[in-house]
């Protein structure tokens, strides 16, 4: 594992391992990171294409935590899974990644802020 330090006695190998890296496949590479960047903040650290196997990818980063945002030519959305398969009602139920959350010291002004840019509604 990345960067840990050795493990205590008795203690699991995998004990001290701690969240490193979330991957999403996007549409849209170039939006995507615009959007991570103006509205979230983060900042790309990193940029690969590979052309053979038509993909691009970005690493960005907020606060030490980090996104891999991969650019497949010929991703599929949800939608179009949808189109093929009806009774898929609902995101939540195709397997695979399903959520990306933020620990924030304020909700309400997050929330005030992200509306304000107009780039994310907000339920409670």
């Amino acid at each position: 594992m990345l960067g840990l330090d050795a493990k205590a006695e008795g203690q699991s190998a995998v004990a001290p391992a701690r969240p490193y890296l979330v991957s999403l496949c996007v549409a849209n590479l170039d939006v995507s990171v615009r959007w991570y960047r103006n509205i979230l903040g983060f900042r790309e650290t990193r940029r690969l294409n590979v052309p053979s196997s038509s993909l691009r990818i970005s690493f960005i980063e907020l606060n030490g935590f980090r996104l891999e945002l991969i650019e497949f030519k010929d991703s599929v959305s949800y939608s179009a899974i949808r189109s093929k398969f009806p009774a898929v009602d609902d995101q939540a139920k195709v397997q695979g990644f399903g959520k990306l959350a933020f620990a924030v010291t304020n909700v309400g002004e997050v929330a005030g802020s992200l509306k304000s840019k107009r780039s994310v509604s907000c339920e409670r």
